[in-house]
């Protein structure tokens, strides 16, 4: 899908790679070459720099190519209702059938390594919590982890439904 952002007339593939187009010059043909990108340290997205009449700019290639297919999503606006998501939890696997336009708080329902529960140093057991609408919802108090565990996700499957 090609489409253009300011002066970079750029494609996404079927794999979830961004290509640029490089007119032809005295060298080389018009061409098509992936631009590849590289893992952001904090959060292991793929980004690349883009260097727009309007400045240079990181972006991530998962909102390029959820653009490529969405042309009147925001690019540039970030916030609470404008996150993409993947699906699958992959953060590489930008396939566009991978991707979703969700709300910040959706996406935090997708954090799957989050454990549920904290150990109290007082009693020795292990006390299940969960956020939802700005709030801590307290689930109980369990003797073993795998028990405090079993409880956060049951609250889990109810309450954070996408």
């Amino acid at each position: 899908m090609e489409f253009v952002l300011e002066n970079y007339i750029l494609r996404a593939t079927a794999e979830g790679k961004i290509e640029r187009f490089w007119k032809a010059n005295q060298k080389k043909p018009d061409r098509w070459t992936e631009i590849k990108g590289a893992k952001n340290r904090q959060d292991g997205y793929l980004q690349i720099t883009l260097h727009l009449t309007s400045g240079r700019r990181q972006v991530c290639i998962h909102r390029l190519v959820y653009y490529a297919y969405n042309q009147d999503w925001d690019i540039w606006r970030s916030g609470i209702n404008n996150v993409i998501d993947h699906r699958d939890g992959i953060t590489t696997n930008n396939k566009i059938g991978n991707l979703q336009n969700i709300t910040q708080q959706q996406n935090n329902f997708n954090n799957h390594k989050a454990k549920g529960y904290t150990i109290r140093k007082e009693t020795g057991k292990f006390e299940a919590k969960i956020g939802f609408n700005r709030k801590t919802i307290n689930i109980g108090v369990y003797d073993t982890p795998e028990e405090a565990r079993d409880a956060y996700l049951e609250k889990k499957a109810t309450l954070h439904i996408i």
